[in-house]
Parts: C-alpha cells; sequence; structure tokens
C-alpha cells in the first residue's frame, strides 16, 4: 500500500518540529519545508498527497504557495495552518483553493483527523464562467453548451490561475512563475501568446472577460456568482 506524502511549509522550528513528529506517529512520510520557495520546488519535486502550509512565510508566504500549486494542480488537498485568525487571511485562504483553514493552537490534535476526513472526500473542481460555461482543470478542457474546448498544458495552468483568483488581479510574476519557474523578461511573449489564445476562447461567454493591467497582470472579470 502506497505510503501518505504529506508535505508541510513551516518556518517556525519548533512547530515544524512538532508536525513532523505528528505526521510520522501515523506512519506517513513527512516532507517538511522551512519556506515558501523550498515549500513550491518540493511541490513540484515530491509530488504530495497532502500539503500543510502556514501564511506567514518568508520567500513566498502561503498564499502565493496556494496560488502556484492551484495552478498546476487542483486534486492536492491544502490545509492552511496558521496563527493568523483575521477574516482577511481566512478569505484568501478558502478563496485560493484551501480545504481546511486551521487556527494555531498550542497542539496539533486537529491536524490528522482533518487530513482523513479530507482524503476520505476528495471531489473534482470545476469553474463555472456562466450558466452554460465551465473550465475542468484536470482535464484541461472549457465546456461551452454541448461543446468542448481543449487547452494547451500552458494555457490551462494560467486559466487555472486566473479561475481561482477571480475578478482579482494576477500579477504578471506569478504567470511566468506558474509557466517556466522563472521571471525572466524573455519569457513575457510567451506569456501574452497564451493569454491571447484564453481570450480567443472565453471571447463569447457574455460576462466573461480578461483584463489586462499594463505592466501589472490580468484580471478575469466574471459577472456569474459561482456556488458550491
Amino acid at each position: 500500500m502506497k505510503k501518505l506524502k504529506v508535505l508541510f511549509a513551516e518556518d517556525d522550528e519548533l512547530t515544524r518540529w512538532g508536525i513532523e513528529n505528528r505526521l510520522k506517529s501515523e506512519g506517513w512520510t513527512a516532507i517538511a519545508a522551512a519556506d515558501g520557495l523550498e515549500a513550491w520546488e518540493k511541490f513540484q519535486r515530491e509530488c504530495p498527497d497532502v500539503v500543510i502550509l502556514d501564511m506567514d512565510m518568508p520567500g513566498r508566504n502561503g498564499v502565493e504557495v496556494l496560488q502556484l500549486i492551484r495552478s498546476v494542480d487542483f486534486q492536492t488537498p491544502v490545509i492552511v495552518f496558521s496563527a493568523l485568525a483575521d477574516e482577511y487571511n481566512l478569505l484568501a485562504g478558502y478563496n485560493n483553493g484551501a480545504k481546511v483553514y486551521i487556527v494555531k493552537s498550542d497542539n496539533l490534535f486537529c491536524l490528522v483527523p482533518q487530513i482523513k476526513a479530507i482524503l476520505a472526500d476528495k471531489n473534482r473542481k470545476l469553474y463555472r464562467l456562466a450558466k452554460d460555461a465551465s473550465f475542468d482543470p484536470e482535464r484541461n478542457e472549457v465546456f461551452l453548451g454541448n461543446k468542448s474546448i481543449s487547452l494547451y498544458p500552458l494555457d490551462g495552468k494560467f486559466l487555472s490561475l486566473l479561475c481561482a483568483n477571480r475578478n482579482r488581479l494576477v500579477l504578471r510574476d506569478m504567470f511566468l512563475t506558474v509557466g517556466w519557474n522563472s521571471t525572466e523578461i524573455r519569457w513575457e511573449q510567451q506569456l501574452n501568446k497564451a493569454i491571447s489564445r484564453i481570450k480567443q476562447i472565453i471571447k463569447n461567454i457574455d460576462g466573461v472577460e480578461i483584463k489586462t493591467e499594463s505592466g501589472r497582470g490580468y484580471r478575469l472579470l466574471v459577472d456569474f456568482e459561482e456556488v458550491e
């Protein structure tokens, strides 16, 4: 039987040690990251079954790592485990694809039950763009009524990132990191071409538009209210 792999990102050494011991006590493989940059690198390399993220980390914060993960993978469950309990961070976690947001306390008793509950109820995410239009990030397909359109893998990553941040600005550096794991300017022409292809596909969907904010990034504007 395949051993469960859990990636957890935590910059506090003592908390990181506690999480690691708790996960190993279940017989799971614990993959530790001390900051957001290391978490993203290990996510790509290790392909974990579950991810646990702190919100306030150096390198990349929890929201940024979550955005990167959700741009390439909407199946792997992500748990936010953070001392930040304000409404802004709670919404940021859930709006970017976290399954559960746990506010840190002196013990870690709730982590394992939450992981087990999440794994028992893994559902595919389908982004609704309009009443008769949706995007399936697992299959990289846009559905328009009875018609389906397949996207290039790169375009699918970018549309996933936009959908996870609907009506919010996504910075160009985030697209470049998702597409090429780099923020070098040489990739911007390819990024512009990919966004143009996506715009062409969604141009006939009422109430859906990708707005370019010059020098900053892109924003997917969606009028349709997505109901879980």
